[in-house]
């Protein structure tokens, strides 16, 4: 097991990885999860939202590829129900067309403040390369999208898909 560091940590609700990981994701990092199809980057992103709620956090949780109705539908199979979280303005599930995204970085972050969000989840970036022409261009953006995060302190989890067998996406994420 690593040692604990004196970095604030941010509990995701898995046990067994918080353990792993000396108590959880460090407070105001972001993390990439990333693997094939059906490998759970969804669900881990909702359990990391799901413990934000229980703690009494401001969340936001952002799809590009599921709408939000199918996200509270496949949670409720694990005991989760967003819905009370999201009429008391503590959780914003939303989903963003990735082909009608022109900037989702600003409109994103002001959110964030303007909500004291406290953890945000992004399912999934690799859906945003089939907004952008060549992979330079979504790795811009997605640089972008990560210091603008960071500016927050809000602690963030991206998903990424990658091939069965390959470590990085299509667009060398």
């Amino acid at each position: 097991m690593p040692k604990s560091t004196n970095a604030e940590r941010v509990t995701t609700g898995i046990i067994g990885l918080d353990k792993l990981i000396g108590g959880g994701l460090i407070k105001g990092s972001t993390t990439l999860v990333s693997g094939s199809a059906g490998t759970g980057k969804t669900i881990f992103c909702a359990q990391f939202i799901w413990e934000g709620l229980q703690k009494g956090e401001n969340c936001m949780f952002i799809t590009l590829e599921e709408k939000p109705e199918e996200i509270k539908n496949d949670v409720v199979a694990f005991g989760w129900d967003f819905e009370p979280f999201e009429k008391r303005g503590k959780l914003f599930l939303e989903y963003r067309d990735p082909f009608e995204v022109t900037d989702i970085v600003a409109p994103l972050i002001d959110k964030i403040k303007a909500n004291k969000i406290q953890r945000v989840a992004i399912d999934s970036t690799s859906t945003l390369g089939l907004y952008f022409n060549n992979p330079f261009e979504v790795r811009k953006q997605l640089f972008k999208l990560l210091m603008a995060l960071k500016s927050t302190g809000t602690t963030a989890v991206l998903t990424a898909e990658v091939a069965d067998g390959n470590k990085l996406s299509r667009f060398g994420v």
